[in-house]
């Protein structure tokens, strides 16, 4: 009786802590991604969990730019992405690079992308190469643009 206890106790803390990661809905995989938003303020990164099927990179993005607090230009579309070599080269519509944040705000932009996908190991993803309408792009706003961009825990840079 003791064990039987014991062992129900025991899964109801594995369940309680969150330590289930998949789920399985009609024989797909829904797996929870930690989405890295930036706060009101740009002082610290928000961390919201979302279900995604299949670690769907496609959703996963677009799910960044309709955020409300992402600070990603209105109107950005993702046009692809592509990962090759633990590198995802994501492919964004010109009004990505047409929205004047100045550097706080492109950062916020860009991290919160990166962040997300670099930051999930699930998905496999080490940096992110930014394409504007298919083309390399020396800036985007104030930032570099045309590197790998690695994932940044820090919301705003130390002078």
């Amino acid at each position: 009786m003791l064990r039987r206890i014991c062992s129900i106790l025991l899964v109801a803390l594995l369940l309680i802590s969150g330590c289930a990661v998949k789920q399985v809905n009609n024989n797909e995989e829904e797996d929870f991604i930690k989405f890295f938003i930036p706060d009101r303020y740009a002082m610290y990164w928000l961390i919201e969990e979302k279900p995604i099927h299949n670690n769907d990179l496609k959703a996963i993005v677009n799910e960044v730019i309709k955020h409300k607090n992402s600070r990603i230009a209105e109107g950005t579309k993702l046009l692809s992405i592509e990962v090759k070599d633990r590198i995802a080269n994501v492919n964004l519509s010109k009004e990505f690079n047409s929205y004047n944040l100045g550097s706080c705000g492109t950062l916020c932009s860009i991290y919160t992308i990166v962040n997300t996908l670099c930051l999930n190991e699930s998905l496999g993803i080490d940096g992110v190469k930014f394409l504007i309408e298919g083309k390399s792009v020396k800036t985007i706003g104030e930032c570099i643009g045309d590197n790998v961009i690695a994932a940044n825990a820090k919301l705003l840079p130390t002078y």
